[in-house]
């Protein structure tokens, strides 16, 4: 069972009194997992089968979470999001800074949890595909359009893959004040 979520998202539970970190979990998943990672204090898995999925579960709206690196939460209802952010924030208060008794102010949800991104990073592989890195490697995963960042990023991405006018093996684009996207 998936007790909370770590910083960077990944699910934390236990296995034979060990920590496991497991990402794309939420609390109160209920997961087979297959450990991929040993080390002295904790171990890392994978999902093999979400047994009994969490009340707090979500339909990603992105067609490539889980293969980019990008996004790590899409998998969770926005109000667990906040939930779970605030609770890491007190974890880490607690634990790196040793900050036990103080007052955390209720997070403050976004407006709008969508397309609030004005800038991202990309790459192209050899065969000239555009695209977000894979988690963990230098694969790159092509997309239609994503979920976070600004509509205007996505739609500069597809005309970019149209025209053939792509800048270089990495690169960035941004959407500024004014509305222009810029490399």
């Amino acid at each position: 069972t998936i007790e909370r979520l770590a910083f960077g998202g990944e699910g934390v539970g236990r296995a034979d009194g060990k920590v496991v970190f497991v990402p794309l979990t939420a609390p109160g998943d209920q997961v087979r997992v297959r450990i991929t990672a040993h080390h002295a204090r904790y171990d890392r898995g994978v999902v093999e089968e979400v047994v009994q999925p969490s009340p707090h579960r979500a339909t990603p709206r992105c067609s490539v979470f889980g293969r980019c690196g990008g996004c790590h939460w899409q998998h969770l209802g926005y109000p667990a999001q906040i939930q779970a952010k605030e609770e890491i924030l007190k974890d880490t208060l607690a634990r790196v800074g040793r900050i036990s008794e103080v007052k955390v102010l209720p997070m403050i949800p976004a407006s709008e949890p969508w397309n609030y991104r004005n800038r991202i990073q990309l790459h192209v592989d050899e065969r000239g595909e555009i695209g977000f890195f894979a988690s963990g490697s230098h694969e790159v995963v092509p997309f239609d359009r994503c979920e976070i960042a600004d509509e205007r990023l996505s739609e500069w991405v597809q005309s970019a893959r149209g025209n053939g006018k792509i800048p270089t093996s990495r690169f960035e684009i941004a959407v500024d004040a004014e509305g222009c996207v810029s490399t």
